[in-house]
């Protein structure tokens, strides 16, 4: 039998922000889940069966999104992360922006620090993309990171530096 070749890992290196805000965990919380609700997959599936046009499942999508982001996953993630006591309670979040549906989905958490403060966690979506080494999807990830700070700023939250 002749061994597995061994190839080389390609990293590629992005930051993480973690931004205060100043209100509590669930008062947050109830603000980001209004402004991204949750995807619609019914309705989309029921678009899809109906052979829809990208298009107009864009637009379904886009309709329901107030702040260019849908929520395809939520869940209280606390037990994993803060099992030693670094932080009281944490709850994840896979989002999605309409032009990009599927493509490009963004992660992101709010977290409470064992001292209490509250943060919101996301990548840049710019950072993200640009890693991929093409400039048509760098393009995109700079449009969602324009997205996501104009969503930090309804939020109360102030954007990381691009």
């Amino acid at each position: 039998m002749t061994p597995p070749q061994r190839r080389e890992i390609d990293v590629a290196a992005r930051k993480v922000h973690r931004m205060a805000v100043d209100t509590s965990f669930a008062v947050f919380r109830a603000r980001f889940e209004q402004a991204v609700p949750r995807f619609d997959a019914p309705a989309f599936t029921q678009l899809t069966r109906a052979e829809a046009s990208w298009e107009a499942l864009v637009r379904a999508v886009t309709d329901k999104a107030p702040h260019g982001f849908v929520t395809h996953w939520s869940g209280d993630i606390s037990s994993m992360v803060c099992p030693e006591g670094n932080c009281r309670r944490c709850r994840a979040y896979l989002l999605d922006s309409p032009p990009v549906l599927f493509r490009a989905p963004l992660r992101a958490a709010i977290h409470e620090d064992a001292a209490g403060q509250v943060r919101f966690v996301t990548d840049r979506p710019s950072a993200r993309l640009a890693s991929l080494g093409d400039p048509r999807i760098a393009r995109f990830g700079e449009d969602l990171d324009h997205k996501l700070d104009a969503l930090l700023e309804f939020l109360g939250v102030t954007a990381p530096p691009a």
